[in-house]
């Protein structure tokens, strides 16, 4: 039962004349103030209730949310790309230099995991070349990386590698 709260898609009731509208978080677009309004924006549809950006501001940060302007919470899985003073979700929003800095860093932050995650997929490749050419080859681990022209400050770390293989 747990397991299922855990995964289960948290949802935001918005009262809508007299009905009670259930939407899924991942749903909403943005959040923007609206004199003492906010409205919701999914994709087809606008909810507005009363209430301001301080008040559901630390509850939406915690679910992929940041404030690019003072009263417009956008929704950071939905942006697409961004420049010095706008955001492209499906539409362009100004943001301010606080937002463009966390998504700035957000971006950096991806890159750098992009890059460690292929750093650590060529060092796989070259351990399993080294293994195969001593199991295929009857080459020593040194004749191996050799042959690979594995440079000499980078030997120590495959030889290590190999030892936890075995």
């Amino acid at each position: 039962m747990r397991v299922l709260q855990r995964n289960r898609e948290r949802e935001v009731l918005i009262q809508s004349g007299d009905t009670v509208v259930k939407i899924p978080v991942s749903q909403i677009l943005y959040i923007e103030r609206s004199k003492n309004y906010l409205e919701y924006h999914t994709g087809d549809q606008v909810y507005r209730i009363r209430g301001t950006i301080a008040d559901v501001e630390e509850a939406f940060r915690k679910e992929g949310f940041s404030k690019c302007i003072s009263g417009c919470l956008v929704n950071l899985k939905y942006v697409t790309k961004a420049s010095k003073d706008t955001v492209w979700l499906s539409f362009h929003i100004q943001m301010s230099q606080a937002f463009e800095e966390e998504v700035s860093q957000m971006c950096n932050l991806s890159e750098g995991v992009e890059q460690k995650g292929i750093q650590k997929g060529m060092q796989r490749a070259l351990t399993e070349s080294i293994k195969n050419l001593m199991d295929t080859m009857n080459m020593t681990a040194k004749e191996a990386m050799d042959a690979l022209k594995i440079k000499e400050e980078d030997r120590s770390q495959y030889t290590e590698l190999l030892k936890i293989q075995k």
